[in-house]
């Protein structure tokens, strides 16, 4: 038999905001696409800086005056890695602050041409300035592209999800990973 129950929880009012209960916030433009689509634009916001990423670049802000403080592209944090992650940007960027560390992380994708070398480059700062140093991790997923990846911070790791195909075409699965966090703090 069917029977309908009323949910105790429901909300049985409604309101609406009045112009007099928000304000404009500081508004800034921000770093462009460079023409690519779509732009995979993703920001965070940390204690005293605000970080943006966006396909291929990356910038830093002053939080209070939104001047920037550092620019360029994603693949310039790996420079001392080398090939891949420092010498070229494969994009679907992640910017995370971790609120417990005061520490930034920039990520990236990066594969070869026919995406049989693919892997996801990592960087965590060395302090609360993300126009500082960096560890820098490259993160190898072989023959399978960990597309459209995403990382969420917990307190006992950096936990990665992603889409994986093999050489890039054939989807098979889902990813999940976690980095120790300690460690690559």
């Amino acid at each position: 038999s069917r029977y309908v129950v009323n949910d105790p929880v429901v909300q049985s009012t409604t309101s609406t905001a009045t112009s007099s209960s928000t304000s404009a916030g500081m508004n800034f433009d921000g770093i462009s696409s460079d023409g690519y689509i779509p732009p995979d634009t993703n920001l965070s916001v940390g204690d005293t800086q605000i970080v943006q990423v966006v396909n291929v670049s990356y910038a830093v802000y002053d939080k209070t005056t939104t001047t920037q403080l550092a620019s360029g592209a994603i693949h310039s944090i790996f420079d001392a890695l080398g090939a891949p992650c420092g010498t070229k940007d494969g994009g679907d960027p992640v910017v995370l602050y971790d609120k417990m560390a005061g520490r930034w992380l920039i990520s990236q994708l990066e594969y070869n041409r026919n995406f049989r070398s693919n892997y996801v480059c990592v960087a965590v700062s060395q302090s609360s300035d993300a126009s500082g140093s960096y560890n820098l991790y490259a993160i190898p997923f072989g023959q399978n592209l960990p597309d459209y990846f995403k990382l969420g911070v917990w307190p006992d790791a950096y936990y990665l999800s992603a889409n994986s195909f093999q050489n890039g075409v054939s989807f098979i699965g889902a990813n999940a990973c976690a980095f120790p966090r300690s460690d690559m703090l």
